[in-house]
């Protein structure tokens, strides 16, 4: 788990405002506790904080949304699974540039550091 999680709008997260210090909810403090992490809100207006998450979610929404938005799903179900299918094809495909998939840096680098849940 890393060090620090800096959320991009935590309006849902956060009991008490405050530019260095806000004061999380409960929920969110067990979360943070758990996983021995702090949580860094980013500045307001300040897209350089943002940055590495917007070109994940880029990324993520032009490989599984764009592979899916042609085809018709009449449950939320056949939708899911289709939404998984399209997931395990973007985590087991080879980075650009690298030898490994993030499923393989996953297994072999990040899984040893996850704690178990409460």
């Amino acid at each position: 788990m890393p060090s620090a999680i800096v959320p991009d709008n935590p309006k849902a997260a956060v009991t008490r405002s405050n530019r260095y210090e806000p004061t999380f909810n409960e929920t969110f403090s067990d979360f943070a506790d758990h996983y021995q992490t702090s949580v860094l809100p980013a500045r307001a207006n300040r897209p350089r904080d943002k940055a590495l998450v917007e070109g994940a979610v880029k990324i993520v929404y032009n490989r599984i949304y764009a592979a899916l938005r042609k085809n018709t799903y009449h449950t939320l179900q056949e939708l899911n699974t289709a939404i998984r299918y399209q997931l395990e094809l973007h985590n087991n495909c080879q980075l650009k540039g690298r030898s490994y998939s993030r499923r393989s840096q996953f297994e072999e680098v990040e899984r040893h550091s996850l704690c178990n849940l409460p």
